[in-house]
């Protein structure tokens, strides 16, 4: 029982660390392979400046793998060692598919920070308004279309709070959920590497 409330409290507080990792992580693979790319005619300059963002971009797929191992208990199997050599480099799969999962786990990660922080604000909010309505300066609540003055319909709207805490509980399970299956995908040893090990 304690294991388990245990994983459903890391499910809830992983989005709490999706955007700021997720940010950082795609602003500077973006600008580095941007900048890579830009300097790329300056072949001195270009080259070792992508091979430079290549061995960063897998440093934070490796963080990225652990972060999944904590939060969602999921152990990703990690590609090949790095590349030695600059062809090697350029044509290393398990590099660009951490550029790749760095790019695209930004609008995920937004998702599921938005739906959990918002979605779980509003429950809490709800589920507390039979303790605060009656001692607010106006004594009542507006929801919108409904306004909330006397306890009965503040206990009423508690209730629905507990729904949606439930439903967003649910949201933020299957959006983490995905988010484990983006890194597994990009980030793990894929079925061609995995014919090569054998």
């Amino acid at each position: 029982m304690g294991s388990a409330l245990l994983r459903m409290a890391l499910r809830l507080v992983m989005p709490l660390t999706d955007l700021p990792v997720a940010i950082v992580t795609f602003v500077f693979t973006v600008t580095g392979v941007s900048l890579a790319m830009g300097l790329l005619p300056l072949f001195l300059v270009g080259l070792p400046l992508f091979i430079w963002i290549g061995a960063i971009a897998r440093a934070m797929a490796t963080f990225e793998c652990k972060r999944m191992r904590l939060f969602l208990d999921i152990e990703i199997p990690r590609p090949t060692p790095r590349p030695r050599g600059w062809k090697a480099t350029l044509k290393h799969a398990p590099t660009w598919r951490a550029i790749a999962y760095h790019i695209v786990q930004l609008p995920l990660a937004v998702l599921t920070f938005c739906v959990t922080v918002a979605g779980l604000g509003v429950a809490v909010a709800l589920i507390s308004m039979p303790g605060w309505v009656g001692r607010v300066p106006a004594k009542r609540a507006d929801l919108w279309a409904l306004t909330v003055s006397d306890k009965p319909t503040a206990w009423a709207v508690a209730g629905v709070g507990v729904l949606l805490a439930v439903v967003v509980f649910g949201l933020t399970y299957g959006l983490t959920s995905a988010e484990g299956a983006l890194a597994r995908a990009l980030l793990g040893v894929s079925a061609g590497e995995l014919a090569q090990r054998h």
